[in-house]
């Protein structure tokens, strides 16, 4: 299956996220071929003897373009988008969750606020030479911090009527069981009128507390995330690459007898997908 790096790497990735899988392989496929070809692929993934899968029936049940490069959050969109009213529930409890962007006019003291509900935490990555270095921890902090909307960004402001001096505020309202991050390396070049790609070094911590971003919650309730994996796009622009799938491998981590979770490229080693 030509040109489709892409689809392995986040399916490889969604498979390996357990939580994920049995909402799919728990589903009801009947008189849904898209579906069914999904759960008939984690099937041979997850029970098949073979170190490669072919996903060629899912590309063709899910109507993909054999040959041609798509972008992976788009496709990660689109999967979900789809699946969400196919499993019962499940999977929006697993993936969605709720965010809060609050905006303070520095004229009137008013406050607008407004909630949405995500599937996707996006951090954009800030500018930076190749060469620099940086962490998720830094650029969700980053993310986080209080934009002062100034100048040309200025707030158009309902109660003064008029554009304002404002600041804006985000907090995290609830936290997913699952929680799908996308770092956003791809920024508009005003000067060549093009996608350009940020590519800074991110280190990616094996465990992520949210705690410092997310509103007060009961008792109990868990803020805390442990890494399954990394999608990585490997190219210097933005319109061309190759994806692969960097996973946390099965049977590893607490008892392995490793000491150290161990992280494994899947697609590297030619096991659950078929050649990019």
């Amino acid at each position: 299956v030509g040109s489709t790096c892409y689809l392995n790497s986040l399916l490889q990735y969604l498979f390996v996220a357990h939580a994920f899988r049995r909402c799919i392989l728990e589903a009801s496929a009947i008189d849904d071929q898209v579906l069914g070809a999904l759960q008939l692929l984690f099937g041979q993934m997850q029970e098949g003897r073979e170190s490669i899968c072919d996903p060629s029936k899912f590309v063709d049940a899910s109507g993909l373009t054999r040959g041609e490069q798509e972008d992976v959050t788009e496709l990660w969109q689109m999967l979900l988008g789809y699946l969400a009213s196919r499993t019962r529930g499940s999977l929006p409890a697993l993936v969605y969750f709720r965010q809060n962007s609050s905006t303070e006019c520095l004229g009137c003291s008013g406050t607008s606020a407004r909630s949405e509900q995500l599937c996707e935490l996006r951090v954009r990555l800030r500018g930076g030479r190749s060469q620099d270095s940086s962490s998720l921890e830094v650029e969700i902090i980053a993310g986080f911090e209080e934009e002062v909307m100034d100048g040309e960004n200025q707030y158009r402001c309902e109660v003064c009527g008029s554009p304002q001096d404002a600041r804006r505020r985000l907090q995290l309202q609830s936290l997913p069981p699952m929680l799908h991050i996308v770092l956003d390396r791809f920024i508009w070049d005003s000067g060549s009128g093009e996608r350009r790609k940020l590519s800074k070094r991110i280190s990616y911590p094996e465990v992520l507390d949210m705690a410092p971003w997310l509103a007060p919650q009961d008792p109990g309730v868990s803020s805390t995330f442990r890494l399954v994996g990394v999608l990585e796009h490997h190219s210097k622009t933005a319109d061309s690459g190759h994806y692969t799938a960097t996973l946390r491998q099965p049977g590893t981590g607490a008892g392995s007898g490793s000491g150290r979770p161990e992280l494994v490229d899947l697609q590297a080693k030619g096991a659950a997908a078929a050649p990019a």
